[in-house]
């Protein structure tokens, strides 16, 4: 665990550098988890600006975990606690959406592909340059096709 280093990001230089990080409920489980490095937009001045993460890989690979993990080290970072990583700076987030899971409502009349484009919807109405969006399989539930389409043009939309 580290003391993590916040900052407040200048207009489009949003950064979050983490160093071997892991999620923090996989280390009471005993489980041997890999850590990772998280690193996105421009956090050292020779760096571009990287503010997209395309994480691809196999089933039961990790990506999940990966994506939540990243969600949630702001979070403790930001509400003063240690986070779970040997270093961790990051500028201060304003918001954080996520497209994770598939979930529904049929009892409102929603189904799970209703849902994901409600929360793809809120994140891309509501997100800044500050705010930190995740989205785990976007599309899926649809044709191989429409849901490459929906994903690629939300994502052309977020960085554009």
């Amino acid at each position: 665990m580290c003391r993590p280093q916040l900052s407040y990001a200048n207009e489009n230089e949003s950064f979050m550098d983490i160093t071997s990080a892991w999620h923090p409920c996989l280390q009471m489980t005993g489980v041997n988890f890999i850590p990772n490095d998280i690193k996105l937009g421009k956090y050292r001045a020779e760096d571009e600006n990287k503010t997209l993460l395309l994480l691809t890989g196999p089933n039961m690979g990790g990506k999940s975990t990966l994506l939540r993990m990243t969600c949630i080290i702001p979070i403790l970072a930001q509400i003063g606690c240690y986070v779970p990583a040997s270093k961790c700076r990051l500028s201060i987030v304003d918001r954080i959406f996520t497209r994770i899971g598939a979930n529904d409502r049929l009892v409102e009349g929603k189904s799970t592909f209703f849902m994901e484009m409600e929360e793809t919807s809120n994140a891309v109405r509501h997100g800044t340059s500050n705010s930190l969006i995740i989205m785990d399989e976007l599309g899926r539930g649809t044709s191989t096709y429409d849901g490459v389409a929906i994903a690629y043009s939300i994502l052309k939309y977020l960085v554009e």
